[in-house]
Order: structure tokens, then sequence, then C-alpha cells
């Protein structure tokens, strides 16, 4: 099971060590295209 990485900011260290990672690249241009805000927290 994959450890999730709270608090972590270290990129490579969330690959290396295991922890859960989540690409969602392929998103970004649909959200900038949208016509409304978004807040992520």
């Amino acid at each position: 099971m994959k450890k999730i990485p709270y608090g972590m900011s270290n990129f490579r260290a969330m690959r290396e060590e295991g922890y859960l990672y989540l690409d969602k690249t392929m998103y970004i241009e649909k959200i900038e295209n949208l016509n409304s805000k978004y807040l992520f927290s």
C-alpha cells in the first residue's frame, strides 16, 4: 500500500520513497479553458 505524502513538498522523495502521486497534468488545459474560478486546496 502506498503512503500518502501529507505535508511533503519534495517531488523526488515522493517518487523515490513510494508515496502516492496522481498525475493530473492532462486536466490543466481543460481547467484553464473553463470560464469559472477554482480553488485547489
